[in-house]
């Protein structure tokens, strides 16, 4: 299990404070969101937890996790509270301010830290894009200052990176400037957090703890020591992303893999001797990097942009340099390591891309309104999981194939009473998977090319909700009775377990939809539901999580979020390694109005941006699906009665375009799946005469706006 998942909950108390969130967790502790009712405020709360050799116990106490782990335990703790006293003794606009040190709480210890309103240089990058050149200098000469200070001290950052910069909310003074100097009104300040401990406890256990990209050669090897050196190659690699959009590659790729282009309008801006500089900084060779900030200032120069320069000196990791003179040069590439770039796109396409409905059909009755049927892409059409109205007046599983001009191409429905499909997944033979339940029974049904059922699994409590490809077979989430868990489970080709992993705490939590993630791994969308106190007396707040898992099912990462008040997450798909979130969302009231949900957050589970203000109350998202590389759509309803809703989503969640379908029936558009910007297939239920809910399947097509409700 991983840190996250031994997490204190919202409402635990330690000592004044009382949680509110967690905020992430590492290999070394805990970070959360606490209030502290004395001072009135938020604070950040750090907890020694470092996850390979602790536990916690079910009163709340963190032990060593057996007796061969004791000795590093107490060590490391002792390591931790050394660095909160060091760091206490800072106050430095630029470090992480940290206010109080509580020992022997819960058997370990928490550090008190100022909680920084603002987002992580790498959440900022993804949001707004790079820097100019002149914030890279401004974000890089407060970031020398602060490493500085740290190093006059005797101590290491140890892991230095995007993830670990948080830009800090500028506050003004009556003057107009900051205790940084002269800053414009909303520049943030960025501030080094989350000091690497953990990398030291690495070396005490002969083990090699590392951030990949950022972390120089010498952290790789736990018999290599640390220096100054080490935080400059950091620093000097996260540098580099800002400049070119991407990380660095590991430090043992770098003889394979050269560093990214920096585009020559962006080399350009800087004074001859930075770009060489900073090349230093990223040597391989520690002896070959400036030892200290300040040598490595002067080698770096005044950090000030220029207008129109005429020539550029820049060195690749070996050290050799090139004069490169005049205005005829694409960009600085370099050998072995070099500077980096040639225009990667990051996040959504800004550019529209509409589409319309070239024909809309009906398939039949539905048993229920459902709202977690699927919609796929298959080689001639799309595959859709449903319900179907059976003649007892029950429910049944159901599984149908279109082709591409809306004939039906297969159809499956179960024999057995009070079934929904939820899920469904074409398979390489051309063959089927479908997911749903019966009764409180999770079932898993493996169909042929003709529909006809290979084989049918019972795997459990609840329903099938997701279904993913794996290695030797498929990965299923599960919501169990009564949202009371939240599993995966491991099947092989012939529906044989695998493994199972429960990535809930018991706390009425369900999956809704799963992904794959490109760089391996899934990432799990759920809901849960808890009791909130109010004034007016208890409330059920619905809450959207996302967790971030490895091949094997251990939880990374596990953000989550309430919206306005209260969430539902119905749609996921990973963009360019951010996720994107749909959904409903309200202020949490029983008679509030729903409002489409979008949430956007990175992989270390960083929330980008959270947005709720669209146009079209009440309304709701359902589904999300990528066009291309970076065209992402979404389909819903607004409107009461409601009509078919679809949009295009931008780099920050903005509404490219926005579409509705009138209509006199209540319509609402549930599944979306695109096979390209000008092919895919939509799932939609409809209120038909007498109250009778049809399924509707729906075929899109590019063109722009057309005269049928489109605006």
């Amino acid at each position: 299990m991983s840190a996250i998942e031994y997490a204190l909950g919202p409402g635990d108390k330690v000592g004044q404070y009382e949680i509110l969130s967690s905020l992430g967790a590492g290999g070394f502790g805990i970070t959360y969101l606490a209030y502290d009712p004395r001072l009135d405020r938020k604070v950040a709360l750090k907890e020694f937890f470092p996850e390979d050799f602790a536990r916690r116990r079910k009163d709340g106490r963190v032990v060593p996790r057996d007796e061969s782990a004791s000795e590093t335990f107490d060590w490391a703790l002792e390591r931790f509270s050394d660095e909160a006293r060091t760091l206490a003794r800072f106050s430095h606009p630029n470090i992480v301010r940290v206010n109080q040190l509580l020992p022997d709480v819960n058997g370990t210890a928490y550090i008190v830290m100022d909680y920084i309103e603002g987002v992580s240089l790498k959440a900022s990058m993804v949001r707004d894009g790079l820097p100019s050149p002149e914030r890279i200098l401004a974000i890089f000469d407060q970031l020398l200052d602060g490493c500085e200070a740290i190093h006059r001290n005797g101590i290491l950052h140890r892991d230095i990176n995007p993830s670990n910069v948080m830009m800090r909310t500028t506050d003004l003074d009556d003057r107009g400037r900051t205790e940084t100097g002269e800053l414009k009104k909303g520049d943030p300040i960025p501030v080094l957090i989350d000091f690497g401990a953990s990398r030291q406890v690495g070396l005490q256990r002969k083990s090699a703890i590392a951030t990949p990209g950022y972390s120089p050669p010498e952290q790789y090897s736990a018999n290599k020591a640390q220096t100054e050196a080490s935080d400059i190659y950091a620093l000097a690699a996260t540098v580099h992303h800002m400049l070119t959009g991407q990380a660095p590659p590991n430090a043992a790729a770098r003889h394979e893999e050269p560093l990214a282009v920096v585009p020559r309008d962006r080399a350009e801006a800087f004074r001859p001797e930075f770009l060489p500089a900073l090349l230093e900084g990223l040597q391989l060779n520690l002896a070959g990097r400036p030892q200290s900030i300040e040598a490595w200032r002067k080698k770096l120069g005044p950090l000030k942009v220029v207008a129109d320069p005429t020539s550029k000196v820049v060195a690749d990791s070996t050290g050799r340099r090139s004069l490169l003179i005049g205005a005829g040069l694409a960009s600085i590439a370099l050998a072995g390591g070099g500077i980096a770039l040639l225009g990667r796109s990051h996040g959504l396409s800004g550019s529209a891309r509409p589409f319309h409905l070239a024909w809309s059909k009906d398939f039949g009755t539905l048993a229920y309104d459902d709202p977690f049927g699927q919609i796929a892409i298959t080689p001639t059409g799309c595959a859709v999981a449903a319900n179907r109205l059976g003649d007892d007046g029950n429910a049944r599983m159901l599984g149908i194939g279109i082709d591409s001009a809306g004939a039906l191409a297969g159809e499956w429905v179960d024999d057995a009473p009070g079934g929904r499909a939820h899920a469904i997944l074409p398979m390489p033979d051309g063959g089927i998977l479908v997911g749903g339940t019966v009764g409180d029974t999770a079932v898993l049904a493996r169909l042929g090319k003709d529909w006809r059922p290979i084989w049918r699994r019972d795997v459990g409590a609840g329903a099938v909700k997701s279904i993913l490809p794996a290695a030797n077979g498929v990965v299923i989430g599960l919501e169990e009775p009564e949202s009371s868990g939240a599993p995966l489970i491991a099947l092989n080709h012939s529906g044989d377990l695998v493994w199972r992993v429960n990535i809930d705490k018991g706390s009425g939590e369900a999956v809704e939809r799963m992904v794959l993630l490109a760089k391996g791994g899934y990432a799990v969308l759920g809901s849960g539901l808890r009791v909130r106190q109010t004034a007016a007396g208890d409330m059920n707040e619905s809450y959207t999580w996302v967790a971030i898992l490895d091949d094997q099912g251990k939880v990374k990462n596990r953000p989550q979020t309430t919206g306005m008040g209260a969430a539902f997450g119905w749609g996921i798909v990973e963009v360019d390694g951010v996720l994107y979130v749909t959904g409903r969302t309200s202020d949490g009231r029983p008679d509030a109005p729903p409002r489409v949900f979008m949430w956007a957050i990175d992989p270390t589970g960083v929330e980008l941006w959270a947005r709720w203000d669209y146009p079209g109350v009440p309304s709701s998202g359902r589904g999300l699906a990528l066009a291309d590389k970076n065209t992402l759509y979404l389909s819903g309803w607004s409107g009461n009665p409601s009509h078919v809703r679809f949009s295009q989503i931008g780099p920050n969640g903005n509404l490219v375009w926005d579409s509705t379908q009138q209509t006199t029936a209540n319509v609402a558009a549930l599944g979306l799946a695109m096979r390209g910007p000008s092919d895919g297939y939509c799932l939609a239920t409809a209120k038909g005469s007498g109250e009778q809910n049809r399924l509707l399947i729906s075929r899109l097509a590019s063109g722009g706006i057309d005269d049928n409700g489109h605006n």
